[in-house]
């Protein structure tokens, strides 16, 4: 029937008067019946108007709707998605979705950087080894009081052992607490400024710990595993790839990370055989163009030699304090060009509109890259023709709600542009962005969305399947993939479908 109603649905535009009469309708049955063709005309829109459900899938459509009753009574100042996730943590941790999600098959999770997405825990656990160091020294721009380093001798006359000021101190927990909140984003960080700069002031913190190669590798195949473990099947890491430091202490080179990067792969396939990453060559958008230039250069390299690994590229940081997409615009058409002229296709996955501000205009330039994803997005409800071009040129968004409330994006997630993008058409994809470093898992998100949006089970199915769509994986790839994921799908509607 819906799909019937799709197909109708040019001619009803066209005619509005067969769904709305074009009178006030004085009898309650007509009144009625028109009420409840708008609402399906408001619908059928959405991405999952055409997905036909089965029996099953219907019943765990019912079952969810249960669920989220939970929340629907409350006023806004109780209801959790209209608060900031750190304030209403408990109201989360006790919702009867969030053990439907941590259950949900998630298929791809395609925007996530690394070094913040596993469980910040190994990392406490790597400052008891007696080279790290703690910088306690004035704040600066490059780095700021409290930043952990491991190094064989101490970098500088203000840096002190971990070890040793732990074992001054009176309460070690609460020592190891403040370690934790210094490198995470958490409650104790609101209203104390920006909140972009105790967010970045985090990687600042937190990088030189994990220049230790044994570091490095523990905590990525740690995350990998605890993703694995969460019904992620397939990531995407929005990294850096430009070498890193060896045991030896040399210099890495690009291939031997992306080398490591396919050794963790295949170390967490041993337990989890259908579990698959790719990488996104990422940088600062605080670099300059040249380095920019040299490193895209790099990511193109690495493409020719790891075809199926490296699948994109982005630049990252805050928009609204760094350089814009215009800035590095000759470092990034120097990219496509060089590209072009190896043969090789690598398009952006480009952070673009995460940003309240009218003035940023990073999203026109993301699409004249011809990027086949927008990573956030958040500002492109207020550019309509870019909305439509999402939807002509099938660019999904890689929306990330719990990661925008955290950041002051927006407080009621009800309120978050994704809610238009759903209801247009527009392709999106469901992210989590930071969640080690803001010290959550995805699951609460997948809560988040499901609530505040009010997501069905054809509307959740939808952006799990586009997630698989819009990866980079290629066709062979995509085919295994999505067969692995039904038969885990099918176990968990009818687990669902049982509540």
């Amino acid at each position: 029937m819906r799909q019937i109603f799709r197909q109708l649905l040019p001619l009803l535009l066209l005619f509005p008067a067969v769904v709305y009469g074009g009178d006030v309708p004085l009898e309650k049955q007509d009144y009625l019946d028109q009420r409840a063709q708008m609402i399906e005309l408001d619908r059928s829109s959405r991405r999952s108007a055409s997905l036909e459900l089965d029996e099953k899938e219907l019943a765990a459509d019912a079952a969810l709707e249960r669920l989220k009753q939970e929340w629907d009574t409350l006023a806004t100042w109780q209801y959790p998605p209209a608060n900031r996730f750190h304030e209403v943590r408990a109201a989360y941790d006790a919702s009867p979705l969030l053990p439907i999600m941590d259950a949900l098959p998630k298929g791809g999770m395609l925007h996530a950087h690394p070094s913040a997405t596993g469980s910040f825990d190994m990392l406490l656990e790597a400052t008891y080894d007696p080279h790290v160091y703690i910088y306690q020294g004035r704040d600066t721009l490059w780095l700021p009081t409290g930043a952990l380093r491991w190094a064989k001798q101490p970098p500088g006359p203000k840096w002190s052992k971990v070890i040793y000021e732990r074992g001054l101190a009176t309460d070690k927990p609460a020592f190891d607490r403040e370690l934790i909140e210094s490198i995470t984003l958490g409650l104790e960080d609101y209203g104390k400024g920006d909140i972009w700069d105790h967010f970045e002031g985090n990687f600042s913190r937190m990088w030189g710990l994990e220049s230790n190669p044994a570091v490095w590798r523990d905590y990525m195949a740690n995350t990998c595993r605890e993703l694995a473990e969460q019904n992620v099947q397939y990531v995407e890491f929005h990294t850096y790839v430009d070498g890193g430091r060896k045991a030896n202490g040399r210099q890495g080179t690009p291939e031997e990370t992306v080398e490591n990067w396919i050794s963790i792969r295949d170390e967490i396939r041993q337990d989890h055989p259908n579990f698959d990453l790719k990488l996104v060559g990422s940088i600062s958008r605080w670099s300059s163009v040249d380095r920019v230039r040299d490193y895209l250069r790099t990511v193109v390299d690495l493409k020719i030699t790891f075809p199926t690994m490296i699948v994109g590229y982005d630049l990252v940081s805050e928009e609204d304090q760094a350089a814009t997409n215009l800035d590095m615009l000759d470092a990034l058409l120097d990219a496509h060009r060089y590209a072009d002229s190896l043969g090789v296709e690598l398009r952006p996955c480009i952070h673009s509109g995460e940003s309240n501000r009218l003035d940023n205009e990073n999203l026109f330039d993301a699409f004249l890259l011809d990027a086949k994803r927008i990573g956030h997005g958040y500002a492109l409800w207020t550019h309509p023709s870019l909305v439509e071009r999402a939807i002509k040129k099938d660019v999904a968004v890689e929306i990330c709600p719990i990661s925008n409330q955290a950041l002051g994006y927006v407080v009621d997630l009800r309120n978050h542009p994704a809610v238009e993008y759903l209801a247009r058409g527009v392709p999106i994809v469901l992210s989590p962005d930071d969640p080690g470093m803001m010290r959550y898992r995805w699951a609460y998100d997948w809560v988040a969305a499901t609530s505040a949006w009010d997501l069905s089970i054809a509307d959740i199915k939808q952006m799990i399947l586009d997630s698989f769509t819009y990866s980079g994986m290629n066709d062979e790839e995509h085919k295994i993939a999505l067969e692995a994921w039904e038969r885990e799908w099918a176990d968990w509607v009818e687990m669902l479908a049982s509540k």
